[in-house]
């Protein structure tokens, strides 16, 4: 993941290094990487978007199967069978859904937000991310090795490791340019991920190790919340 001459790899080199170092930091609190339950907008979209293409099944060049196609073919849903498993998946119900594994759970949530996936607009799915986080946890998960503490975290808590991911990301590509333009929309662009951190690290620091933290990364402890 890191060079001989000390220079990291690319993105998806620093999503490993960010979540092995996470893991490494935090220990016991490095909570297994779930999918947060649906809002009820992405629950509709999800529901109208079931017989469009996924980008879920794309290895090997395979031709693209529908959400329902993946859920009825991997799970042998019905139509009305997808329905309803959506709008428990949602936030707000009272169900224990008992009905599926955790994993499969997981799975149904992937393809959720498969379908709400606008390519290169504001509800992109990082799949690249999501995919590889998920693979080694749901199986400890669906054993018990894990506890599910984030299975019905808020969207914030929910994202606080993806935020982090995020502005590694983008500050490290600032440093890759000259120009000046691009600099300043990166440096527009991490501000959410700076408020992702700044939640990230009071979540998982003690108060006066967060401090230090907080300076180190030139980071306001009031930028957890929007302005």
């Amino acid at each position: 993941m890191v060079g001989t001459n000390g220079t990291v790899g690319g993105p998806r080199s620093c999503q490993k290094l960010v979540w092995t170092g996470h893991k490494i930091f935090c220990g016991k609190k490095a909570y297994p990487l779930t999918l947060p339950l649906l809002t009820p907008s992405e629950a509709e979209i999800a529901i109208a978007n079931m017989d469009k293409p996924s980008h879920a099944d794309s290895a090997g060049g395979a031709p693209r199967w529908s959400v329902y196609e993946l859920a009825h073919k991997n799970l042998g849903l019905t139509r009305s069978d997808f329905k309803t498993c959506i709008q428990e998946l949602t936030e707000g119900k009272k169900t224990t859904m008992s009905r599926w594994t955790f994993q499969q759970n997981q799975y149904l949530l992937t393809l959720a937000f498969c379908a709400n996936r606008v390519p290169g607009g504001a509800n992109t799915f990082r799949s690249d991310v999501i995919n590889w986080l998920i693979k080694d946890q749901l199986d400890a998960a669906d054993t018990g090795v894990l506890k599910r503490w984030l299975y019905s975290a808020n969207r914030i808590e929910a994202t606080m490791l993806q935020g982090l991911i995020c502005v590694v990301s983008t500050l490290r590509g600032s440093l890759e340019t000259l120009d000046l333009t691009v600099v300043k929309k990166r440096a527009t662009a991490s501000g959410p991920c700076c408020r992702a951190l700044v939640t990230y690290i009071k979540a998982h620091f003690s108060p006066a190790d967060a401090q230090k933290l907080f300076k180190v990364f030139t980071l306001d402890p009031s930028e957890d919340t929007e302005n």
